[in-house]
């Protein structure tokens, strides 16, 4: 029992210590943070005032969500383009936290420290939970402030929409570190997913306007249930009952993300030792 205990204090204390890493890395180039908290508004701006300019005149434009209920195409947009930043985020940041040992030439000391390798993607994780909450909120806030965006929160749903969304962006995160251990570049795939997302998702005009075949692959792609979720609870102030289905949809998306890109990290450390390629480039 002794053992067990201290074996996990000691797994907590390396978390934070590879928490605190990633935290130094990024507060020593804190215009990340600007950007995170600015740029949402700004893209949001170019696609709300073009559907102003379409809109004849319409003070306030409208998009349909789903069959007869509309929302500000505002609030539309500024949810979509948070979303973006998260999804761009999270595959960058996560997917290529190995890659950037790598190139630092710390990926083996790191490795071979007696402490669970996951750690490296759990650090990286713990912060960007903090830094997506943070600008989630402070870009939500300038959209009421700037735009007037009427958001309905329903509370619950919303800690669920986020707590949920967040963890199959993490999942997706985890896949693409773990592509990384086996093809070692993978910025050209991570850059045709995170095109897929802004295409697929509904990020800046609705699904339903997608051709049909088009529709099935939307709703086979993640982010489309992440935004669902999160204009539901942040824009309609839908309560958990209500979003039942893309909650559920999106546990279980999670958890399948998480176990993939779990074993496809694992397998891809282990085939890097058998051939000697690791820390290769």
């Amino acid at each position: 029992m002794a053992g067990a205990w201290r074996g996990t204090t000691g797994t907590i204390r390396a978390l934070a210590w590879a928490t605190k890493k990633e935290w130094l890395l990024f507060v020593r180039y804190p215009v990340w943070l600007v950007i995170l908290v600015a740029l949402p508004l700004m893209l949001a701006a170019q696609f709300l005032f073009q559907a102003r300019a379409f809109s004849l005149g319409q003070a306030r434009p409208l998009v349909e969500v789903t069959e007869g209920v509309a929302v500000d195409y505002a609030g539309y947009a500024v949810v979509g383009m948070v979303a973006l930043m998260w999804f761009a985020l999270t595959l960058q940041d996560m997917g290529m936290v190995v890659r950037r040992e790598q190139a630092q030439g710390t990926l083996e000391s790191n490795w071979l420290a007696p402490s669970p390798r996951w750690l490296l993607l759990a650090g990286k994780a713990a912060l960007l939970a903090a830094v997506m909450g943070l600008s989630a909120a402070v870009v939500f806030v300038e959209a009421r402030l700037v735009f007037g965006v009427p958001f309905a929160v329903h509370p619950v749903s919303a800690g669920l929409a986020l707590g949920l969304g967040g963890l199959v962006l993490v999942g997706m995160g985890v896949c693409a570190a773990g592509l990384v251990t086996w093809i070692k570049e993978a910025e050209p795939q991570i850059q045709i997913v995170q095109a897929l997302g802004v295409m697929l998702s509904g990020m800046i005009f609705p699904v339903a306007a997608l051709p049909a075949p088009f529709q099935v692959a939307a709703r086979a792609f993640p982010l489309t249930w992440v935004l669902d979720a999160v204009r539901g609870a942040f824009l309609l102030g839908l309560p958990p009952r209500a979003l039942a289905t893309e909650l559920t949809v999106l546990a279980g998306l999670g958890a399948g993300l998480l176990v993939a890109g779990g074993l496809l990290f694992r397998t891809g450390q282990r085939w890097g030792r058998r051939t000697g390629t690791l820390h290769t480039h």
